[in-house]
């Protein structure tokens, strides 16, 4: 029985060692969230809900025209979470969601946030501009895409409005086709969800 010590020994430094490693994952995992919180809040628009992008990309850097004629593009939104909108003269349902795009604009704009609309069908700024004005919309920028190479870029199927989330370093976090309550309680807790 003279191996007796040397097992109990052995038992006792695996042992040790078992508890180290599991003191380690258990560090290294509580870093992670891991409940559903981490996901961002529901939104269900008129035809679909928002849908997270895994892994987020970075948001194309598509040219887009100004009212004044001058060509931007996403990179000078950089530092802001951003609500990117496609949206056209024909579409019904841009109608109904512009103006709410106003108000969160009034609501949670300034440093943290930018709601960038742009059309998508009109060369014209000029109606670009009156379309604007007969929905009061003033605090919006007025940027066009005739050629529709952004819904491209960003890959869109058939049917307006298109709602992107890009986040403060430029990655989009998500979307949603068509209209969107963007009055409601639910969209405003999906914006604050990227904010903080």
């Amino acid at each position: 029985m003279d191996f007796m010590p040397d097992l109990i020994n052995d038992l006792r430094r695996t042992l040790l060692s078992l508890l180290v490693i599991c003191a380690v994952v258990s560090v290294n995992f509580s870093s992670f969230p891991m409940s559903a919180s981490a996901a961002p809040p529901p939104l269900q628009g008129e035809r679909r809900p928002f849908t997270e992008v895994v892994p987020p990309y970075a948001a194309p850097l598509t040219p887009m025209y100004t009212a004044k004629g001058g060509v931007i593009n996403l990179r000078r939104y950089r530092g802001k979470v951003v609500v990117l909108n496609f949206w056209a003269t024909w579409c019904a349902s841009c109608l109904y969601e512009l103006p709410m795009l106003s108000r969160v604009q009034t609501d949670l704009g300034g440093d943290g946030l930018d709601v960038v609309t742009l059309n998508v069908d009109e060369a014209d700024a000029k109606r670009v501009a009156r379309y604007f004005d007969r929905l009061g919309i003033d605090n919006l920028p007025r940027h066009q895409d005739p050629a529709a190479r952004a819904p491209a870029a960003f890959k869109t199927r058939h049917g307006l409005p298109w709602s992107f989330v890009i986040d403060r370093q430029g990655m989009v976090q998500g979307y949603i086709m068509g209209s969107v309550n963007w009055d409601s309680d639910a969209a405003r807790k999906l914006l604050e969800y990227y904010l903080k």
